[in-house]
């Protein structure tokens, strides 16, 4: 059986962004994914001023075989780590 993925999108906004990772998990707690946003740190890569005003396009996709078995609603948490150490977390729910 073939099961869609489920693209999630967003924008990281702000000055003094180093890093950012998203989680997703079930309303079971299981992890359907975890990991860096690759478009922040190539935007850092980049040559970009951290310490500038940036609005970070990101997405990510959970595996499809994964949401099969998952429960609803989800819950996406996006942490961002700022170039002074301290951290921000937004957390959305994501329903069916």
């Amino acid at each position: 059986m073939l099961a869609r993925d489920l693209r999630v999108e967003g924008v990281v906004r702000g000055a003094g962004v180093a890093a950012a990772a998203a989680t997703v998990a079930d309303a079971g707690g299981r992890t359907l994914h975890e990991g860096p946003l690759p478009e922040v740190a190539a935007h850092l890569a980049g040559g970009a001023d951290p310490a500038a005003e940036a609005v970070i396009r990101w997405s990510l996709e959970v595996d499809g075989k994964k949401l099969l078995v998952a429960r609803f609603p989800l819950t996406l948490t996006v942490t961002v780590t700022a170039t002074d150490g301290t951290t921000s977390r937004a957390t959305r729910e994501i329903r069916k």
